[in-house]
């Protein structure tokens, strides 16, 4: 899938899956582009030695890319996603189970823009050389490693505000405050989520569903983590919807998917007699 040259071009409500040697390509050809994916849900693609090996990649001046409200789920690939001078926005996606040969997301230079995304649960990591303004926040997350000529000194502007980080090792240049945060993956995971995690790979198989909506989702089944650690945030002013279209709250789910509350039923066991007064006890 190629599209190339074109001002604005993007994907919604699309399901793609099962396919081999899929390379899905945009390059932005100038300022003042715009390309964006959301509501989509890919899942279960290979592509393995063909080419570079990326699944999605955003190349050359494509002045910004955004992804809102994305399920990527149990792709195999050399890269999942790759921007290269581009300004990538990703808010509110799931990406969970993906194996990657390389990494997850690469971000050359890496000014990524990352907000309530869900992702975990991959064999790789978010990588990014030449790194200047990074802005993370409200995120679940593995580790980042600075790559190439990157290192922490060439950060000019860092937000790393409110995220749960999980990391399956300790290597590379990570940022400071990540090196001694034990592994939570298979906690974090099977809390939130339906599925199977594999403690030898670090891989989570998410149960995917149509969960309403126009295309599959991964629904969460709890909004806290077993220590009671809320996943909610505040909601962002331009993604007042999950990816099924379900409204969000204004304290939302990190991720596509927003869980709903529940009704909570109370069962009185007292006895009261006709005409007198009761008060409810919370």
């Amino acid at each position: 899938v190629d599209l190339n040259g074109y001002k604005k071009a993007g994907l919604s409500e699309c399901y793609i899956h099962d396919n081999e040697h899929l390379y899905m390509h945009y390059n932005g050809y100038g300022s003042n582009t715009f390309t964006y994916l959301k509501e989509n849900t890919i899942a279960n693609n290979i592509n393995v030695g063909s080419g570079l090996g990326y699944l999605l990649d955003f190349t050359s001046n494509a002045d910004s890319v955004v992804f809102t409200n994305n399920t990527f789920v149990s792709n195999n690939d050399g890269n999942l996603i790759n921007f290269t001078g581009c300004r990538p926005y990703m808010y509110n996606n799931t990406i969970v189970g993906n194996v990657n040969e390389s990494y997850l997301i690469s971000s050359h230079p890496g000014n990524l823009v990352l907000k309530g995304n869900i992702i975990l649960g991959n064999n790789s990591e978010i990588v990014g050389t030449r790194w200047s303004n990074i802005d993370y926040k409200n995120n679940i997350l593995p580790r980042i490693v600075y790559s190439g000529d990157a290192s922490l000194s060439t950060i000019d502007q860092e937000i790393l505000d409110n995220n749960i980080f999980s990391i399956f090792d300790n290597t590379g240049k990570i940022h400071e405050e990540l090196k001694d945060i034990p592994n939570r993956n298979e906690e974090i995971l099977t809390y939130l989520f339906e599925g199977k995690y594999n403690s030898e790979t670090g891989l989570f198989t998410p149960v995917l569903a149509y969960n309403g909506g126009f295309t599959p989702t991964v629904a969460l089944k709890s909004d806290k983590l077993s220590d009671g650690t809320s996943i909610r945030f505040p909601r962002l002013e331009n993604v007042l919807t999950d990816q099924r279209g379900v409204e969000r709250f204004d304290s939302t789910c990190m991720g596509a998917y927003e869980m709903r509350c529940n009704a909570v039923d109370t069962v009185l066991k007292d006895t009261v007699m006709v005409g007198d007064s009761y008060t409810f006890i919370d």
